[in-house]
């Protein structure tokens, strides 16, 4: 008797939020020639304006229990971004970082990480900081991204995500003298929508989506080796966590 094979799936949110997709289209189609850095950036704050999604309390409560999360934003919301970064470029290695701690198991503010992607000539960075004094404009939560692309020909922004606080387009293609704009849908639920659709047509059309349980695997890895990577103070694998 044949052994029935199983199949699984899963889903990231930020593969199909519209700004992260036309990046990707414009890296693959050689608009800044070769990647050589990404750096993702996250303010945090205390205070937003234009909220219209209200957190269920409860949502909090096992985020900050480290016996059921292993960790706070470099984990909970670094996952996202870490998918982002090897969507647009490729596996990330070694990784260093210093994360800072406080009397909120989650914030973890300021904390910085680096590494270098496999077999690429290019670095990766993520950090993130929190401005209590300073209030963002937001629909969801209280935080606002910043993404930034070199190349050898030029520069990607992808200026917006969770947060709406720089008055930017969402995509921004810097080539020397010249600043092209794209105007594409920015709303962050977006990501959200696409991401379940097409994980349904997916287990229809018996199709994987665009992240697949082997690379959630090594995005997992990633916030796991910037722990240990801080705590130990030196590079970690993510290959090595386990």
């Amino acid at each position: 008797m044949a052994k029935a094979r199983t199949t699984f799936r899963v889903t990231e949110n930020f593969l199909y939020y519209p700004p992260i997709v036309k990046a990707k289209e414009l890296l693959d189609a050689g608009a800044i020639g070769d990647p050589s850095l990404v750096r993702i950036h996250t303010t945090r704050a205390r205070e937003i304006v234009g909220q219209t999604l209200q957190l269920d309390p409860d949502a909090l409560i096992w985020r900050r229990d480290p016996g059921r999360n292993p960790g706070g934003a470099l984990y909970d919301d670094g996952v996202h971004k870490y998918a982002t970064a090897m969507y647009w470029i490729g596996e990330i290695g070694e990784i260093s970082a210093i994360v800072g701690r406080g009397s909120d198991f989650l914030q973890e503010t300021p904390s910085v990480a680096t590494w270098r992607f496999k077999d690429r000539d290019c670095l990766g960075l993520i950090d993130y900081t929190y401005a209590p004094e300073m209030t963002i404009r937001s629909r969801y939560y209280r935080a606002d991204e910043f993404f930034e692309i070199h190349g050898s020909r030029g520069i990607l922004w992808v200026t917006r995500c969770t947060g709406e606080m720089l008055d930017l387009p969402p995509v921004v293609l810097i080539k020397g003298t010249e600043t092209t704009s794209y105007q594409v849908p920015m709303d962050w639920r977006l990501g959200f929508d696409g991401a379940a659709r097409d994980f349904v047509d997916g287990l229809l059309e018996g199709r994987q989506p665009a992240q697949d349980v082997h690379t959630a695997r090594r995005v997992l890895q990633v916030p796991l080796a910037i722990y240990e990577a801080s705590r130990s103070r030196r590079p970690v694998a993510p290959e090595s966590m386990t």
